[in-house]
């Protein structure tokens, strides 16, 4: 008997009676503590402030289970961190932030903003290490667009930046 034919014997009789249900069951369990285990290793990515390495394996994360609690919360957060660390590049951070695209929008839109933002990354809602530091980029992004002068300050940099 060839050895081929023997191991392809003992396949037979060793998962003649699986469940394929089971099986499923069992995949579906493994992407969801790999997805799991990809998301805690970019929370220590972002402890050490390698955002990219962080950002990289959230993605992943969320490839392995689209459903993980808190992923996209998470993404966010650390893209207000990304932002506000090009800052001196990215002279629109503060729209960004709070996820406005329209630079012309009022207060009223600004402060729908800020308070969806905050209610998402709120430490007591909100278990990633990027919560704390997330809600101070809010905040001085609402600041800063709160302020009509600021604002227009803001806008003038802007403007000058495009030319």
């Amino acid at each position: 008997m060839s050895s081929s034919s023997s191991s392809s014997d003992l396949r037979n009789i060793w998962f003649s009676d699986v469940d394929g249900e089971a099986v499923e069951s069992l995949l579906d369990k493994l992407e969801e503590k790999e997805a799991k285990a990809c998301k805690d290793i970019a929370e220590d990515f972002f402890q050490q402030q390698n955002i990219d390495m962080a950002m990289f394996c959230l993605v992943t994360a969320h490839a392995k289970d689209p459903n993980l609690a808190d992923i996209e919360r998470c993404k966010q957060a650390y893209v207000a961190h990304k932002v506000v660390s090009k800052k001196s590049k990215m002279r629109n951070w503060p729209y960004v932030v709070l996820g406005i695209k329209d630079y012309g929008v009022g207060v009223e839109e600004i402060e729908r903003s800020y308070k969806r933002k905050a209610l998402m990354f709120h430490p007591d809602k909100f278990s990633s290490v990027a919560a704390n530091t997330a809600m101070k980029h809010i905040n001085a992004a609402r600041e800063i667009l709160s302020d009509s002068r600021t604002r227009n300050a803001l806008h003038k940099v802007m403007q000058n930046i495009r030319v």
